[in-house]
């Protein structure tokens, strides 16, 4: 015979607030919304191909293509020469990751549209994407080859520039409407109508109201999403918004990161092979961290369920962290430690070195996990909870014997840790 006991503990639902699916595309409008994506598809693939042989060569000429590092072609040939390498090895590098960014861009948005051609956010974010890769091939050559070579192409190609230049406006206007393709709260539309009217209408000798009209719109572009995060998005998308928001932090730190280098290092711009060198292998890594962005938008659209962004979040701030203050501490430690031995001795040791290598690696794992305990503490207080809640049961678990006292703590710990609408505990026992 079996009896049963049960315990049900009445918990408050925590409040979620129901969000409206995506803004859909009329279905008048479908056909036509396809057929200009479409067209702009085929045109970006065409001024790619037209535009890649002028762009190699300028490449060749030593003239600037990595976007991050301004410097002239001589300066560029002394780099080089120093560190024996030829202006092909550059222009391919350099021109290599500017096509894995750009390339992904166009993949993304048109799997985007693909996928997703019926609703309006996702049929802007393609479009921004399309456009976009190959406006930044078009602007690096230096002017639309193809109208040279064809001057009958001009008007059709000053058509696709014009598209292909709003895809720049759509960087600050998907931010208000993603995830759902509509403005939260509303009257943020009516900045946007009035930031476009300062565009529109020529008002350059009235600074002063450009700056009424377009000054609000700049502020929602920043304060607007956090408002819909926390008033009006459900958990998906929430999730989603996550997603953007990890690959553009992503691809800025990695581009600051590689800008900062040069400011930081004492002495780098003194010489030219090291600023060379950072430009060819930072130029590429910057290029693969802004590729993320597109790719951050896709999985946001299409697959944001597939994996858990709140881990690959957590472990980007710790290690970031640990990244940026090991470094600081490193070139810190050899800055301070080589002018203590040129104090005492003289001269420079590679001890100095040596020294900050191993206190680098001492302090590692410790501070690892300071930084861990932080960032749970600062940012996943509800899971720092949750395991400080069951760390401190499973403490209690090794001398508790009273079944009715164990029953009331797990119970209170999954309240505490799940916050359910309600728990039940069923415990069984067999009669001698």
């Amino acid at each position: 015979m079996m009896s049963s006991f049960l315990r049900r503990t009445p918990m408050t639902a925590v409040d979620s607030p129901v969000a409206l699916p995506p803004l859909a595309i009329p279905t008048l409008l479908q056909p036509a919304v396809r057929v200009v994506l479409t067209a702009l598809a085929v045109a970006s693939i065409l001024l790619w191909v037209v535009e890649t042989p002028p762009l190699y060569h300028a490449a060749l000429q030593l003239h600037n293509t990595t976007g991050m590092f301004s410097m002239r072609p001589a300066q560029w040939a002394l780099g080089l020469h120093r560190l024996h390498l030829s202006p092909t090895v550059y222009a391919v590098v350099s021109i290599g990751g500017l096509y894995v960014m750009t390339g992904t861009m166009y993949i993304v948005g048109l799997v985007i549209f693909l996928r997703r051609s019926r609703e309006v956010i996702a049929v802007l974010v393609s479009y921004m994407f399309i456009t976009l890769g190959a406006g930044i091939i078009n602007a690096y050559a230096g002017g639309p080859a193809l109208v040279h070579a064809h001057p009958q192409l001009a008007v059709p190609v000053a058509i696709y520039t014009v598209a292909s230049n709003f895809s720049y406006y759509l960087l600050f206007l998907i931010p208000l409407l993603f995830p759902d393709g509509r403005f939260a709260p509303p009257w943020v539309g009516w900045l946007v109508a009035a930031a476009i009217v300062s565009q529109v209408l020529p008002l350059h000798n009235l600074p002063w109201l450009t700056g009424i009209l377009q000054i609000p719109a700049f502020a929602a572009i920043f304060l607007a999403p956090i408002y819909r995060y926390r008033r009006l998005s459900d958990a998906s998308q929430r999730e989603q918004t996550k997603w953007v928001v990890f690959g553009l932090l992503v691809a800025l730190a990695v581009y600051l990161s590689m800008w900062l280098i040069q400011i930081v290092i004492p002495g780098f711009a003194a010489h030219p092979e090291r600023r060379v060198l950072l430009a060819l292998v930072g130029g590429t890594i910057a290029s693969l961290a802004l590729s993320f962005l597109p790719v951050s938008f896709g999985v946001a659209i299409l697959r944001y369920r597939l994996w858990e962004i709140d881990i690959l979040i957590n472990r980007t701030l710790v290690y970031g962290s640990l990244t940026v203050t090991l470094a600081g501490l490193y070139i810190g430690g050899v800055i301070v430690l080589q002018a203590l031995f040129r104090t005492i001795t003289g001269q420079s040791s590679g001890l100095a070195v040596a020294i900050a290598t191993l206190a680098v690696a001492a302090i590692f794992n410790p501070w690892r996990r300071r930084l861990q305990a932080f960032i749970d503490r600062r940012f996943y207080r509800r899971k720092y909870d949750a395991a400080r809640t069951l760390a401190a049961l499973t403490s209690r678990l090794r001398d508790e014997v009273d079944l009715d006292r164990l029953s009331e703590d797990l119970l209170l710990t999954v309240e505490e840790t799940l916050q359910p609408q309600a728990v039940a505990l069923w415990l069984t026992e067999g009669t001698q």
